[in-house]
């Protein structure tokens, strides 16, 4: 057997030229090799070519040097030896290796030749030695040559050692779970099977569950029985919502909707796919109005969801009138509605108002509520005898009280001379932007209650103007608008979170517009109508922030610009306004749009046609204020009339206006009877049909932003 030590001392001595037989005492023998390498040197042929040559040698044309004496001499054959055969192994031993023919002392070739390229043949030509022509390096081995013993394949790259290329699958997580998806359905390598109550299984794997849900995770990696068992039953959910999770773990996307968003919802929140279980509660956040509100809360505590939680509240209190009025107020515990009317920014202008819906849910169960009749009055600010309240239920006990009983004895415990003003913080103002000769960037804030105004983070783009602006939830969306500079309308958005003060950039609209009304209906933003390229447009949309797009709906029946829009009951009002080229004419109807059947009607015409004016709806109706002249104007869609109420104070062309704590609040604007601009608040109060001026924006502006958030 050859020591590898053979092969080093070999090495070495730098006899690789040489080819040597191993005799059978183990000395070194020249071979023919020798001679042949010899005679091509001097007749200039191949050594193969050459008579004598022994058949099935590989074939080197670089010119050979001058063979060198073995230092070991040994017993030699005269036959230059072939290769042997290279064994192979069979039942764990080799076979096939044979003898070389004509070697009675079975030599064979030094393992060497068979290392890379054969052996070096050495000649000599002209008495100078010849070396073989070295192998071609790589381009990017500039450092020095390898040295002997080094490993093969190494690559030095001269100042560039740390070089490392990180290589990343863009699509190898797509592939990956398309692989398991299709194990998933083909039944392979599954080791978990899921039952649900109606019988149905689910075969699944293990990994893929624990990696979408803490539960599973728990359950697999745990100390419990189940993590040995093969078969696991899942109790309380429905077959459809488990195969939706299931189906979600291997493909990332499940179907939510009306019918089946609480189930979901559920179900997520018990086997913890937290993802999914987001997923809904943003999807009933988008779906909140005042018919859902009251149970959305409950549901979002129970399930401790804070997003849908925050939200219902809000609704709950901002609109707490309307809210009270719907048959669900009617079945709140009472815990329920302490937590309500404890609220101190619940939604009341003057604290008798809280009166009503307390008569109205005593007398839904009177007698089982009659007790708590006291506790609920306690929690209001108003100036009560407790004890001619106590004194008359005590003697009303025995009879059959009714809502109007109960709502007399309430009102004759009350001081008549008692009207005290609420001093809930309802909600704060936000005045977005605007313009007074130049766009401004500044965002104002202002509690009515305080008088106390407070500056928050800057328009990011604001060198624009005639923007939409309008709020949902705690989010304040700036659209459109076109730059000074060049009137080029603008598609972009902006929105500001007045919780955070920070503005982000939203998706572009799907028009660039200007001039154009902004208001917010079922959770979604609508952007309508405004002016492009000099002329009003028809074209409407509206941006669904659950599915982050904006999408079309059906085109205004006139387009207009510098108009007015408000919802009021789910129906979005637009008023007034230009239209005809460059907005030549000013527009005398109101548009209606019913977002249920996408449909746009023509509903009246205005006494006042007007633009840069503002609506807002208050008390079932639509208030018009500001524009050209002082008038103001409530219309009652209900009985389709229109009526004139106190004048303003001042002309205000496009100005701003909101309804804070029970009144109408209007903002700046210009005059052009004074031809300038304006920088005083002035407030309606519709009980005494009266306007007054109640304070100063920072500055005078126009066409700026202005709506109202509710703090929860």
């Amino acid at each position: 057997m050859v020591l590898i030590q053979d092969l080093e001392r070999l090495s070495r001595e730098k006899t690789l030229g040489s080819v040597c037989v191993w005799g059978g005492d183990g000395g070194q023998v020249p071979g023919e090799g020798q001679k042949l390498a010899a005679r091509a040197v001097s007749s200039g042929k191949p050594s193969h070519l050459l008579p004598g040559s022994p058949p099935g040698r590989g074939r080197s044309h670089a010119p050979a040097r001058p063979p060198r004496p073995c230092t070991q001499r040994g017993p030699s054959s005269r036959e230059f030896p072939r290769a042997a055969p290279r064994p192979r192994r069979v039942g764990g031993r080799s076979v096939g290796g044979g003898e070389q023919p004509g070697h009675q002392n079975r030599s064979r070739l030094w393992p060497g030749a068979a290392l890379a390229g054969s052996l070096r043949r050495a000649s000599s030509k002209d008495g100078q030695r010849v070396r073989r022509r070295p192998r071609p390096r790589s381009p990017l081995a500039r450092g020095p040559a390898a040295q002997p013993g080094a490993a093969a394949g190494a690559m030095a790259l001269k100042g560039q050692e740390d070089y490392i290329y990180l290589f990343k699958d863009s699509t190898h997580p797509v592939d990956f779970l398309d692989a398991f998806k299709t194990f998933y359905l083909d039944g392979l390598f599954t080791d978990i099977t899921l039952q649900c109550p109606s019988g149905i299984i689910f075969h699944c794997h293990r990994a893929v569950l624990a990696a979408c849900s803490n539960y599973f995770k728990a359950m697999f990696t745990a100390d419990m029985k189940e993590k040995f068992k093969n078969k696991i039953k899942i109790s309380g959910i429905q077959h459809d919502i488990l195969e939706g999770l299931v189906n979600y773990a291997y493909t990332s996307q499940i179907e939510i909707t009306k019918r089946n968003v609480q189930s979901l919802l559920e179900a997520a929140d018990l086997l913890q796919f937290l993802s999914v279980k987001k997923a809904c509660e943003q999807f009933l956040v988008r779906h909140l109005d005042i018919d859902n509100c009251i149970g959305m809360h409950s549901f979002a505590e129970f399930h401790v969801c804070p997003e849908l939680e925050k939200e219902s509240r809000r609704i709950l209190c901002s609109k707490f009138k309307e809210v009270w009025q719907q048959e669900e107020f009617l079945e709140i515990s009472l815990e329920k509605f302490l937590f309500i009317l404890s609220r101190k920014n619940l939604s009341v202008w003057k604290e008798e108002a809280v009166i009503e819906p307390v008569i109205k849910w005593t007398a839904h169960d009177v007698e089982n509520r009659i007790e708590c009749l006291y506790n609920l009055l306690s929690y209001i600010n108003i100036d009560i005898d407790p004890v001619y309240l106590k004194t008359a239920l005590g003697l009303q006990r025995s009879c059959l009280l009714t809502e109007n009983k109960i709502r007399s004895l309430i009102y004759n415990a009350l001081n008549p001379m008692h009207k005290e003003i609420s001093q809930r913080s309802t909600a704060t103002m936000y005045i977005i932007g605007g313009y007074y000769w130049h766009p401004l960037s500044e965002v104002h804030v202002w509690d009515p209650l305080t008088n106390v105004w407070i500056q928050g983070a800057e328009i990011p783009d604001y060198t624009r103007e005639s923007y939409g602006v309008t709020c949902l939830g705690p989010n304040i969306y700036v659209t459109g608008g076109y730059r000074t500079d060049n009137i080029e309308a603008l598609d972009t958005v902006w929105i500001y979170n007045s919780e955070s003060d920070e503005w982000t950039e939203g998706l572009p609209m799907l028009n660039a517009r200007y001039y154009h009304c902004a208001v917010t209906l079922g959770g979604c933003v609508y952007a309508l109508g405004g002016y492009r390229k000099g002329a009003p447009a028809e074209e409407a949309e509206f941006y669904d922030p659950l599915k982050e797009k904006w999408i079309p709906i059906a085109n205004m029946i006139k387009g207009v610009g510098n108009a007015t829009a408000c919802v009021l009951h789910e129906v979005i009002y637009v008023i007034g306004g230009h239209c005809g080229y460059r907005g030549s004419c000013t527009y005398d109807k109101v548009q209606s749009y019913n977002s249920d059947i996408n449909e746009w009607s023509l509903i009246t015409s205005s006494p006042h046609p007007e633009y840069g004016l503002c609506s807002v709806p208050f008390e079932n109706k639509l208030y018009l204020v500001g524009g050209q002249t002082t008038i103001t104007e409530c219309y009652d869609p209900e009985q389709n009339e229109w009526r004139e109420i106190a004048p303003m104070m001042e002309r205000r062309m496009e100005c701003g206006a909101v309804i804070m704590n029970g009144c109408i609040y209007v903002t700046g604007g210009y005059s052009y009877s004074k031809g300038t601009y304006l920088q005083s608040v002035e407030k309606y109060d519709p009980d005494l049909n009266k306007w007054e001026i109640v304070g100063n924006l920072p500055s005078a502006m126009r066409s700026h932003g202005c709506v109202c958030v509710y703090n929860v």
